[in-house]
């Protein structure tokens, strides 16, 4: 009693056989090569009339199938055009096209395989041997690890990187306590883990809180808009408030929008919390 069936390509175009087997109800995996889209269009309606379930695989009948006969684009036509699962069942000498199927979005792969490539019979050469077979499936994993989620962000490895080679907002000139930022007063060099050039904007025109040394981070000084708060009582430890951002450094003070918290004394406006460790918000 076998749990499903497998469907050779040249059975495509034999109705009454998918008819018999679509009354078993039983799962279906069909290969596809040999046929017209508007052939496959009536095999999978059989399936779908009856709610059988059926996998098809993108698949040509050459045999070995040459690279320029692959055709590969269509695991993705046929992906679009039917709601079923797409796989891949290839013909070709050696395993690339397979890979290339699960990077096309393939889920079921399908391959002949022998004990030995140079036995009598067509079908050998093209075929897998038990170590090539191990090593396409190695390899599939590993394609499939490549292939990622497809969201664009910053990820753990790149962002050593990033902090090395971006460049971060830094004092072209000595800038003395009160004096209000100008574009001017700065330039931006590596490395990336201060204030991104991308936000200078919410720094011109903020006060430096204390001096700044010429070719110094400004992400490592306060600098807060004219008259918010006292330059005497603004804590020194590194701290930049950009906006609703923070970038800070270990015993810094965390600056926010609404409220500024110092010892008794509170400035409407910002939050300070002091941090035992470095912190990008």
């Amino acid at each position: 009693d076998l749990p499903g069936y497998k469907i050779a390509s040249h059975s495509v175009t034999n109705l009454p056989l998918l008819e018999r087997l679509a009354e078993t109800g039983k799962p279906m995996i069909m290969s596809t090569g040999m046929c017209t889209l508007e052939e496959l269009d009536q095999a999978l309606d059989i399936f779908a009339k009856g709610g059988t379930p059926v996998a098809i695989l993108h698949c040509v009948s050459a045999y070995p199938t040459p690279p320029e006969a692959q055709n590969m684009a269509m695991i993705g036509k046929l992906r679009e055009r039917y709601a079923v699962p797409v796989g891949y069942s290839g013909h070709e000498i050696g395993f690339q096209p397979t890979l290339l199927s699960i990077a096309l979005g393939a889920s079921i792969v399908e391959r002949h395989i022998t004990l030995d490539t140079g036995m009598e019979g067509f079908d050998h050469k093209l075929s897998l041997s038990p170590k090539m077979l191990a090593e396409m499936v190695e390899n599939i994993r590993l394609t499939e690890a490549m292939m990622g989620t497809g969201e664009k962000r910053v990820s753990e490895t790149e962002q050593i990187t990033r902090n090395k080679y971006h460049v971060s907002v830094v004092s072209a000139r000595a800038i003395s306590a009160g004096e209000a930022l100008t574009p001017e007063m700065v330039t931006f060099k590596n490395p990336g883990t201060g204030i991104p050039p991308s936000r200078l904007s919410e720094l011109v025109g903020k006060v430096a809180a204390r001096d700044i040394g010429e070719d110094t981070m400004i992400a490592a000084h306060v600098t807060l808009s004219a008259g918010m708060v006292p330059e005497q009582q603004m804590m020194t430890d590194p701290v930049v408030i950009i906006g609703d951002r923070c970038l800070i450094g270990r015993g810094s003070a965390i600056v926010g929008h609404y409220r500024i918290d110092i010892g008794n004394d509170v400035y409407t406006g910002m939050n300070v919390y002091i941090t035992d460790q470095n912190h990008g918000y």
